[in-house]
């Protein structure tokens, strides 16, 4: 339990390397599913392309944070405080693949 964030953010990463290779096809399940990806298949795969990236980026962003309040506050703070970082980051990577989206 004490590593659960890391273990969260690293099965994060998992998911988001294949859409960032554009490994992923348009489905119905995995992948950045807008109607405007769904209805194209070359949108599908940049824009997967680029949420993958950017929760990469997200996940990366995540762990530092992660590291650094672990040796400044400690484990059990890290985690208290690092879950809402990690879902502040997670809404900005989501936002930001939108606003991506949309400029296509």
């Amino acid at each position: 339990m004490k590593y659960l964030m890391v273990w969260l953010v690293v099965l994060m990463i998992a998911v988001a390397v294949p859409m960032a290779m554009r490994k992923v096809p348009p489905n119905g399940l995995y992948g950045f599913r807008t109607p405007k990806t769904l209805a194209n298949v070359q949108v599908w795969y940049d824009a997967n392309e680029k949420a993958g990236i950017n929760l990469i980026a997200a996940g990366v962003l995540a762990l530092a944070a992660w590291g650094l309040l672990r040796m400044t506050v400690g484990m059990g703070r890290a985690n208290f405080i690092g879950f809402p970082v990690l879902l502040v980051l997670l809404t900005v990577s989501f936002v930001v693949s939108f606003v991506q989206v949309q400029k296509m």
